[in-house]
């Protein structure tokens, strides 16, 4: 790896035609002068691949609290949004299967301020390290970012309808907490999406009545 500083200078010729209010037209030009002063960063690739080859797959366990708000739009004040935010306890595993990609499934229990309803969810998450596809693998990176996309089921016996069925997403940012790279806290943000409105007060978007939920929580993350 090798930092550098570089210093760069441009310039370009363009030509045009511009045409004037006696009807005339006359062949113009333009010059531009530019430059550039910066700081370069350069990792050699068999550097990379020889750290990719130190990755190894494992398995983790997580658990999380958190808080939800089920979207509504009509007369909402920044103090009605925080009287309708509820909370959630997550707990899962998963599996690290390559130095971009895992897998995990989760059990949440949630709780909607509006209508005091108490959902039980099931969700399962691929989940991308968008900070090692983009710089590679390396086993002294403290922080990671990872982008996740997947299904999720809900069921609240207080509800008509038991049973709600969505799609969810998001983003989830850790830290190591250890040298031995076991431990490490992590915060989420992401959204779902349903068909059905999950709360009374929750705005259904579109004819075909789809709720959203915003969700941000702080977790931990074991491997093994």
């Amino acid at each position: 790896e090798q930092y550098g500083i570089f210093a760069e200078a441009r310039y370009s010729k363009s030509f045009y035609n511009q045409p004037m209010t006696s009807g005339s037209t006359l062949k113009r030009y333009q010059q531009n002068l530019s430059g550039m002063v910066g700081v370069q960063y350069r990792r050699r690739k068999e550097d990379i691949d020889k750290k990719q080859k130190l990755f190894k797959p494992y398995n983790f366990g997580y658990a999380s609290l958190g808080a939800n708000f089920p979207i509504r739009t009509s007369g909402m004040t920044l103090k009605k949004v925080f009287k309708e935010v509820g909370g959630q306890v997550n707990v899962g595993a998963g599996r690290q299967a390559t130095y971009v990609s895992a897998v995990r499934a989760g059990l949440e229990l949630g709780y909607f301020r509006s209508g005091k309803l108490v959902p039980v969810s099931i969700n399962a998450d691929y989940m991308l390290n968008v900070i090692n596809l983009i710089g590679g693998y390396s086993p002294e990176r403290i922080f990671d970012a990872n982008a996740f996309a997947g299904v999720a089921a809900m069921y609240d016996k207080t509800k008509d309808k038991k049973f709600f069925f969505g799609l969810e997403g998001g983003l989830q940012e850790s830290f190591k907490l250890d040298t031995n790279d076991k431990w490490s806290i992590y915060l989420e943000e992401g959204a779902q999406v349903f068909k059905g409105k999950v709360t009374s007060n929750a705005r259904a978007f579109t004819s075909k009545g789809y709720s959203v939920v915003l969700k941000g929580s702080v977790g931990v993350k074991y491997r093994f």
